[in-house]
């Protein structure tokens, strides 16, 4: 199989864009393997190109669902260490990020049929909840009013708590694509949990109505 001349890192991210974008519009069982391909350019690719880096849709498929859960944490982890700003920034970045990659990504997350998608979707999924965890961890250590708080407990908590929001956001009734009071469940449970100060309360809250007022 003939090595493709593009930087490879580069390539494989274009296959990556274009199936995320497609699975999105289109849903996943409509886009074919030749959608991806023309997305990426019909004059510059071939099926040998394709499976040189993907084994199968279903593998780019768990490739752009890495991509999503990637980029998430790693903007999480970017407003996590930013000890230039205050608790109340990090957490309405936190919901701003965990907000628009649930929206960006349910359309392709909850759609795929395919049990093997599913069974990955789960292992991933356990992934991304260890390391919010630990993320979670990291926040509530360093909060001057929560010292008397089991930060482990509160963590995993806290995460477990906004997975089934997320969930009923995407499958429930009342809550579903409704995106003010998904964001403000997130933020009543975290306030909630940590035993958040009123002023911290208010100004948090203040800040996170941005999020769905414009």
């Amino acid at each position: 199989m003939p090595r493709p001349k593009k930087n490879p890192l580069i390539r494989q991210k274009e296959f990556i864009d274009a199936a995320k974008e497609l699975f999105s519009s289109k849903g996943y069982i409509k886009t074919s393997i030749q959608d991806i391909m023309a997305k990426v350019g019909k004059n510059s690719c071939s099926p040998s190109v394709f499976y040189y880096y993907f084994k199968s849709k279903g593998d780019i498929y768990q490739k752009v669902m890495e991509d999503y859960m990637d980029n998430y944490i790693s903007e999480f982890e970017s407003y996590l260490g930013n000890k230039n700003l205050m608790f109340e920034e990090k957490m309405f970045h936190l919901l701003r990020i965990f907000t628009n990659t649930i929206l960006k990504s349910k359309n392709i997350m909850f759609k795929s049929k395919s049990l093997k998608n599913r069974v990955f979707l789960l292992d991933l999924k356990n992934r991304i909840v260890i390391k919010n965890i630990k993320l979670w961890d990291k926040i509530i250590t360093d909060l001057p009013w929560t010292l008397n708080i089991d930060t482990k407990a509160a963590s995993t908590y806290i995460v477990g708590g906004i997975a089934e929001i997320a969930y009923i956001f995407v499958f429930g009734t009342e809550l579903k694509n409704n995106k003010k009071i998904f964001i403000q469940s997130i933020n009543d449970l975290v306030s909630n949990t940590l035993n958040m100060p009123k002023q911290t309360r208010y100004i948090l809250t203040k800040k996170v109505r941005r999020l769905y007022d414009g």
